[in-house]
């Protein structure tokens, strides 16, 4: 199991307390008196280094020259993502440090003579470089835009001598998974996911793909990709049998047995059929090489369908527990088996990662082992968010619970992909989830997950607003304290609930935040409270279950009231 890494503050210094003389002073009385010194840190790291001097301009009114080299007369602020100029650069002390660093956390280490800032890749500089503006500016990105971003303004900026965070994620992968936007259309998304310690997810032809240092894999609900459906006609053994008769995996067919084309998420292919899998495999190279990049992983998912082929070999790979039931997950891992193992003999070091999907959440029994090698969040469809994953008064996550426990018995990174976007809601989506994601995401830090992944149509995006309407539109705004708190707690689980919510909350909603926490207090409560196991595919009539109590329903709105007034 992979050693986790939380949070290390080595030296904490309250904001308060910077401020009068320090030698390190970035800005002082609205000119500039530091210099950002940058090697080879690449696109990545010109970024943060950027981003700092023009955060630094917004707040004092001036910020620092970027350069390659010190600059006399100047602080310098170095950035480093390379131990061997780290170690021509920073002093021993500081140095001896940077061996903790780990996946993409960083270090920041304030110093009379300089302040160094170290990550071993170059989004791990992105996030000291905003580290940096939240601790010693006061900056908060709470969702993409203007109207999200909370920057005050004054002419000195000025670090603590001494200050040095050492800072690691508590998960290592974290991503939101952008969904319903126009593709690529979501700049502002893509900055308020690194400004809060997320991983972008993207692809090699966007052009800020380097810049945002963008995770690109490549997949998906992808058995469909692998064996083309144009292929039904010359040989229907490839695909599923449906009650005696062979489908495409569109399912559609005309009176001849003809295929007719349509989303082809219809049906699984003939898993068991050897020239299914050699296809599968040939396309599989194809796939992964044809943006001429190599990804950082190849997520495998089934078609997005629970049909399966009938035929007597797909059948007699179903243990008797399997065919009593919808599960086929010794028929998956036998296909993904064959298609890691290929795909690991032209490149050995690619990382799979495998969805444990639909009724493949748990992994088979006894005649056939997943490969090891092999990454697998749990897609906890009809889980419930009225209670946190690791409540164990909750029966309904008991069975996640469970199949996150048999993946790790098997020594495999598993994690989860999470679905809050699908929760009720009328016109707006609107949901008190702040403690439950909070409490869940300690929890799967605790027993040493890895991955998580949730849906979010993304703030400040461009979007196909007729088809979609307000309640996709304006998602993430209507929700931003969950996938703020979302942020937080996947970069450090240990954090403190109450102190995100008062200073996020105090620095958005400024003197209504004390009536409005109070509602959102009893909102949540309420929430909970219901008797209803709120998940996937609720309706969002059960919602008014919250407020079935009329004085419920006045106390809410008397503190809206209140809010307002203040």
């Amino acid at each position: 199991m992979m050693r986790l890494f939380g949070q290390v503050v080595l030296s904490l210094a309250a904001v308060g307390a910077v401020g009068g003389a320090s030698s390190a002073t970035l800005v002082e009385n609205g000119r500039a008196t530091s210099v950002i010194v940058v090697g080879d840190v690449g696109a990545a790291g010109g970024y943060a280094a950027t981003e700092l001097a023009d955060y630094l301009r917004k707040i004092t009114g001036d910020g620092p020259a970027i350069s390659s080299a010190a600059i006399p007369g100047k602080y310098p602020v170095y950035f480093c993502d390379r131990g061997s100029e780290a170690q021509a650069i920073f002093p021993k002390e500081v140095l001896s440090q940077c061996g903790k660093v780990r996946d993409d956390g960083f270090l920041v280490a304030v110093r009379p003579e300089a302040t160094y800032l170290y990550a071993t890749c170059g989004r791990g500089l992105v996030y000291a470089a905003y580290e940096i503006l939240k601790r010693f500016g006061d900056c908060r990105w709470f969702f993409p835009g203007a109207e999200g971003e909370y920057c005050p303004k004054k002419p000195t900026f000025a670090l603590e001598d001494g200050f040095t965070t050492l800072q690691n994620p508590s998960l290592r992968h974290r991503f939101f998974n952008l969904v319903c936007y126009n593709r690529g259309k979501a700049e502002e998304a893509f900055k308020w996911q690194l400004r809060n310690n997320m991983i972008v997810m993207g692809n090699p032809n966007y052009p800020g793909f380097d810049r945002y240092a963008m995770h690109y894999s490549v997949g998906g609900h992808v058995f469909s990709g692998l064996l083309p459906d144009t292929l039904f006609d010359e040989d229907n053994e490839l695909f599923c049998l449906v009650n005696g008769r062979r489908l495409p995996q569109s399912g559609k067919v005309d009176a001849a047995g003809k295929r007719i084309a349509g989303s082809p998420q219809a049906n699984q292919p003939c898993t068991s059929n050897p020239k299914t899998v050699a296809i599968m495999k040939e396309n599989l190279r194809k796939m992964i090489l044809k943006s001429g990049r190599i990804p950082s992983a190849f997520n495998v998912i089934n078609n997005d369908s629970q049909q399966w082929c009938e035929c007597a070999r797909c059948r007699a790979l179903d243990t008797h527990e399997e065919s009593l039931g919808a599960c086929r997950s010794t028929r998956y891992w036998t296909l993904v088996n064959e298609l890691v193992a290929d795909m690991h003999t032209y490149l050995p070091n690619l990382q799979a990662c495998v969805l444990a999907y639909q009724a493949q959440q748990y992994p088979p029994k006894d005649s056939i082992q997943p490969d090891r090698s092999c990454e697998v969040p749990i897609a906890v469809h009809q889980r419930c968010y009225a209670h946190a994953m690791g409540d164990e008064s909750c029966v309904i996550n008991a069975r996640f619970r469970r199949a996150l426990t048999d993946w790790q018995k098997l020594g495999i990174h598993t994690g989860v992909y999470e679905y809050t976007n699908m929760l009720p809601g009328e016109f707006y989506n609107y949901n008190p989830l702040e403690e439950t994601l909070a409490r869940d995401i300690a929890y799967y830090a605790s027993i040493g997950g890895t991955y998580y992944i949730d849906e979010l149509a993304p703030g400040g995006a461009e979007y196909n607003v007729k088809r979609w309407g307000a309640r996709i539109v304006e998602q993430h705004r209507s929700n931003w304290m969950n996938s703020y708190v979302q942020a937080q707690f996947l970069w450090n689980a240990k954090g403190d609930l109450d102190a995100i919510l008062d200073d996020a909350g105090g620095k958005f909603y400024g003197k209504a935040w004390p009536k409005f926490r109070e509602f959102r207090r009893l909102l949540r409560k309420l929430y909970v409270g219901s008797g209803t196991h709120f998940m996937y595919g609720t309706t969002s009539r059960a919602l008014g279950k919250c407020i079935a109590d009329p004085e419920n329903e006045a106390a809410l709105l008397k503190l809206l009231d209140e809010a307002v007034a203040a």
